[in-house]
């Protein structure tokens, strides 16, 4: 991508494209974290003071970072098989979509990608009823605390050009020409059902402004490293289960 492009763009995006962005891109990491609840236990090392250096949950880890941890998830696949598949198949199609979405806006199709979150939207409220009826401890509503910082691209300018919505473009590396930073917000702070409710009425919000615009605009949400997707992460939590529970998945 060229060094002049912000997030795709020639120029900046438009309010309605910010918004669109703000709204999913804190989505994808919810949902990216959310995948792994059947292999994550709580941390016996954790302690609220943690939470202020890191954007992330630190509460949980993955199971082998603990002595018991493999006969907990064990214990979950035993007592609770069939919703971690379920829990596991809804992230698999919300993944999907999001890839459509994505691929949408790579190649300018704005409904297509408009079409994509709606159904996103749906699937989503779907998930958090899931979780609800379900009401097992290892289950979360899809979660993330913002503030975490990504590079989107290179700019020319060396100041602050402005900030909106959950973008703003500095320059944090004097020896760089600039940068285009994402700071990701919050996706549904309390964990609950309600949250995950408001999350999706405000991306549905945004969803008519962001048809109404233009062929130039944002083609990614997600700005994180290529290791690191929301598919990345379900191949983990796949691998992780088939290899060192025996439990298959896909």
């Amino acid at each position: 991508m060229d060094k002049d492009t912000f997030m795709g763009c020639m120029s900046p995006p438009s309010p309605a494209d910010l918004a669109f962005y703000s709204c999913l891109s804190p989505a994808y990491w919810a949902l990216k974290l959310a995948c792994q609840d059947s292999v994550l236990i709580p941390n016996s090392s954790y302690f609220p003071d943690l939470d202020r250096f890191s954007p992330f949950d630190l509460s949980r880890v993955y199971f082998y970072a603990e002595d018991n941890g493999e006969s907990i998830v064990r214990e979950r696949v035993k007592d609770h098989g069939t919703v971690i598949q379920e829990a596991y198949q809804r992230h698999m199609r919300m993944c999907e979509v999001f890839e459509r979405l994505e691929n949408a806006l790579g190649n300018h199709r704005r409904q297509i990608a408009a079409d994509a979150a709606e159904e996103l939207c749906e699937y989503i409220s779907s998930h958090g009823t899931f979780v609800a009826t379900a009401r097992l401890p290892f289950l979360t509503f899809p979660s993330h605390r913002g503030c975490h910082y990504s590079l989107v691209e290179a700019v020319e300018d060396d100041v602050v050009l402005y900030e909106r919505e959950s973008v703003a473009v500095i320059n944090r590396d004097p020896k760089r020409t600039g940068a285009v930073i994402s700071r990701s917000a919050d996706f549904n702070p309390k964990h609950d059902r309600e949250g995950l409710e408001r999350e999706v009425e405000r991306i549905r919000r945004c969803l008519l402004q962001f048809r109404l615009g233009g062929r130039e605009m944002i083609t990614k949400i997600y700005n994180g490293m290529a290791d690191h997707t929301y598919r990345k992460s379900l191949e983990l939590t796949e691998m992780l289960l088939r290899k060192h529970i025996g439990f298959p998945l896909a």
